[in-house]
């Protein structure tokens, strides 16, 4: 499968590649020819860059006009407004952990904005607050979460319990008011391929570190299993997107720069947890970016690291046009036969509340009409013409 990076560096897309140029290591005075601004505009939300490069201008590594300056600030100052509140309950969440005991580890975003961002959470967008626990504490993080305002809306899982229950992962939301909502994402499972579910993290608690960001202490992985970790989640968990956004790689090569990352142990983690896959997935993305990002020592070494077949497997799954119209390939991980058709007649049949928030129907829409939306698209792309089926 070809990386997505690569694949959009392939069609010449002017924007991404000025982006990314705009946004590399030891950037020097930039001139971004005036008429390409309009195709890198567009890009700077879906990619998560706004502020970013609005960071190089001020700093004078990017020559741009005023009008340009004024758009960038105007889009910074609406995502501050919108967000205001979620430092604050991002603090209480950990808060409340902390002080029930309860063994979480921040990932991705939230972990990164202190590490490798400055603190500044305009430089690094991020929409959730990501926290990985035992699975063992399920049911008292749970009601942390809820004590604390949090719950999990209709169309984060297709029927009420059935994620604690199935799934990797958790999704909740506390309202705040008028403005964007903030969101906690609980999670059990390094990665939401059941292929890979023996790998639950439990050995980065013990290489922890703790760090201060807005007063509030905060559990995060050791910077190689952070890296990981994001190689992972684009590499699987986002394996279907149509798009790469470049502020996963900036996160990557962010990483990199830390004082206290080690590229020996990063190939030495990806060996013993079998991710070494997503790991090469990750440094082919740096390198088709950024060349001089990977030392060349590295390059000799991580070409002969083998792909496990449990993650080959969870790959080409992650790829199927029909893995969603599938529950899983792999119903293995479930004990028990009235288990397994629980997850697949639920995952199969989701609740009429789940299929009319997720879809966007109207309250009374039939529960017929639910699942045509919801499955409607996906068989008729398994069952278009030219595939060899009919």
């Amino acid at each position: 499968m070809k990386n997505h990076v690569l694949s959009l560096l392939e069609t010449d897309s002017p924007g991404y590649i000025w982006l990314a140029r705009a946004l590399g290591p030891d950037q020097d005075r930039l001139r971004i020819p005036d008429e390409l601004w309009p195709a890198i505009i567009p890009l700077l939300e879906p990619h998560g860059l706004t502020g970013l490069l609005f960071e190089q201008i001020q700093n004078g590594n990017i020559a741009a006009s005023r009008s340009i300056q004024f758009a960038l600030a105007a889009r910074l100052t609406r995502w501050s407004e919108a967000t205001q509140d979620w430092p604050e309950l991002a603090c209480l969440a950990l808060d409340a952990f902390r002080q029930r005991g309860i063994p979480h580890l921040v990932l991705k975003g939230w972990a990164l904005i202190p590490l490798v961002y400055g603190g500044n959470r305009e430089l690094r967008e991020t929409s959730d607050l990501d926290l990985l626990i035992p699975r063992a504490n399920l049911s008292e993080a749970d009601a942390v979460l809820r004590d604390a305002g949090f719950a999990i809306p209709p169309q984060a899982e297709v029927w009420p319990g059935f994620a604690h229950r199935f799934s990797h992962e958790a999704q909740y939301v506390r309202r705040c008011g008028k403005r964007r909502p903030m969101g906690v994402d609980l999670h059990w499972q390094v990665t939401g391929s059941p292929q890979l579910w023996p790998l639950a993290g439990h050995d980065w608690f013990a290489r922890a570190q703790e760090i201060q960001f807005n007063g509030q202490t905060m559990s995060i992985p050791a910077m190689e299993d952070l890296f990981l970790h994001l190689c992972v989640h684009q590499h699987l968990d986002h394996a279907r997107d149509p798009m790469a956004p470049l502020f996963r790689q900036v996160d990557l090569l962010r990483v990199t720069k830390h004082p206290d990352f080690s590229w020996s142990t990063l190939l030495a983690r990806a060996r013993s947890n079998s991710l070494t896959g997503s790991l090469k997935s990750g440094i082919e993305a740096l390198r088709a970016l950024w060349p001089e990002s990977v030392p060349t020592e590295i390059l000799q070494e991580y070409l002969l690291l083998p792909v496990s077949q449990a993650e080959k497997e969870a790959l080409k799954d992650n790829l199927s046009p029909t893995s969603p119209l599938r529950p899983s390939p792999r119903p293995r991980w479930i004990p028990g036969w009235r288990n397994r058709v629980k997850y697949f007649c639920g995952k199969l049949f989701p609740s009429g509340e789940n299929l009319r928030a997720v879809h966007h129907l109207p309250p009374n829409s039939s529960y017929a009409r639910g699942l045509m939306a919801r499955y409607g698209h996906r068989f008729a792309e398994w069952a278009k013409p030219g595939n060899g089926r009919f």
